[in-house]
C-alpha cells in the first residue's frame, strides 16, 4: 500500500512540476521544456520505484506472506452461525482491553466505543465506529472497525479501519476459524524459500 501511495504522489507532483514548467515558458520551445520535464519526472519517480521494489522484497519472506494472507482473510471476514449479539459481547472484550465501552446508537447495525477515561482539554482523543455489515444473501456479516481520532472541537483528525483488532476480535468470536486461518497462513510461509545473504 506505501508504494502505491507513494507513486501516485509523485505522479500528481510530476504532472504539477510539468504544468508550471510550461507556464512559465509560454509555447516557446515545447518540445525542449516536455523533453526536460520528463527526465526530470523520471530521476523523481527512481527512489519511489527503488522503494517499492524493496517492499516487495520483504513481502517475499516468510513472515511477510503469513502477514499477507492473515491480512487478506481478515478483511473479508463473514460470521458465520452466530449472531450479532455473540460478536458483540466479545468485542466489548476487546475494547475493554482497550479502556472503551462499547454503546448503542440510533441504528442498530452502528454502535460506537468509546474511551471510559474522560478527554483532556484541548487534546485529540480517539474513538471506534462499529459497523455491522449484514450479508443476508450469504447467511453472514461483517464487523467492521473504523478508529477516529476527533479534534477537541469534535471534528475528525484522522480515521482508518483498524484491521489488527479486527483481527483480534474474529480471534475471539470464532477461535476455530481463526486457527484455521493461521494454520493455513503458516503452511504458505513454510513454501518460502529461505534467503541466504552474502557475507
Amino acid at each position: 500500500m506505501i508504494c502505491h501511495r507513494e507513486t501516485r504522489y509523485a505522479s500528481r507532483r510530476d504532472h504539477s512540476v510539468a504544468e508550471t514548467h510550461g507556464a512559465a515558458h509560454g509555447t516557446v520551445e515545447k518540445g525542449v521544456a516536455a523533453t526536460g520535464v520528463q527526465v526530470a519526472a523520471r530521476h523523481l519517480m527512481r527512489p519511489f520505484i527503488i522503494l517499492a521494489l524493496a517492499l516487495a522484497a520483504c513481502d517475499e519472506t516468510a513472515e511477510g506472506v503469513r502477514r499477507n494472507y492473515v491480512d487478506r482473510h481478515s478483511d473479508a471476514f463473514l460470521y458465520q452461525g452466530t449472531t450479532h449479539d455473540y460478536v458483540l459481547h466479545a468485542l466489548r472484550g476487546v475494547m475493554d482491553d482497550q479502556g472503551m465501552d462499547v454503546v448503542a446508537t440510533e441504528d442498530p447495525l452502528m454502535f460506537k466505543a468509546v474511551s471510559r477515561a474522560a478527554a483532556a482539554p484541548n487534546r485529540r482523543h480517539d474513538e471506534y465506529a462499529v459497523h455491522i455489515v449484514d450479508l443476508r444473501w450469504r447467511k453472514g456479516f461483517m464487523v467492521q472497525l473504523v478508529k477516529i481520532t476527533r479534534e477537541p472541537d469534535g471534528s475528525v483528525y484522522t480515521s482508518y479501519r483498524d484491521d489488527q483488532l479486527e483481527w483480534e476480535l474474529i480471534q475471539r468470536a470464532d477461535p476455530d476459524r481463526a486457527a484455521e486461518i493461521m494454520a493455513k497462513a503458516n503452511d504458505q510461509a513454510d513454501k518460502v524459500r529461505p534467503r541466504h545473504h552474502g557475507n
